[in-house]
């Protein structure tokens, strides 16, 4: 897990792969309580999978997952395991879409409707849908 503005640093360059957005994930990230920055790394310590989780009373959401070798669909194992031993009363929601959401379905998520996002006082939808578990409790 990123606990420190450095290791936050070192999971959002491994995110970002080089596409220029890793300062999105700011420092003060780690002082929120109900946020998990959850980092798989190699053996040589580099980060090289993750996650962030968001955790209420009810779910667990799931957003940014990625491996640096092998995509999504090397990462979600990685990630869900990390959540399942974190939190393991709670399902697991997430809101993918395109190749991601085909991965996430491939782990065991099934898509349920289409998510809403407010932007700025405006509302937009956010089509295809919000995968759900099936069974991850």
């Amino acid at each position: 897990m990123a606990s420190d503005p450095d290791t936050l640093l070192a999971w959002a360059l491994a995110w970002d792969d080089g596409d220029g957005n890793a300062d999105l994930f700011r420092p003060e990230l780690l002082t929120d309580p109900a946020t998990f920055v959850l980092a798989g790394r190699s053996a040589d310590g580099r980060v090289v999978a993750g996650a962030v989780a968001s955790r209420n009373d009810q779910v667990v959401g799931i957003s940014n997952v990625f491996a640096v070798d092998g995509g999504p669909d090397a990462g979600w194992p990685v990630v869900l395991e990390a959540v399942h031993w974190l939190f393991p009363a709670l399902p697991v929601v997430g809101y993918e879409h395109g190749d991601d959401l085909e991965a996430a379905v491939r782990h065991g998520f099934e898509p349920i409707g289409p998510l809403r996002i407010w932007v700025h006082g405006q509302i937009g939808s956010v089509r295809p849908e919000l995968p759900s578990p099936r069974s991850r409790t």
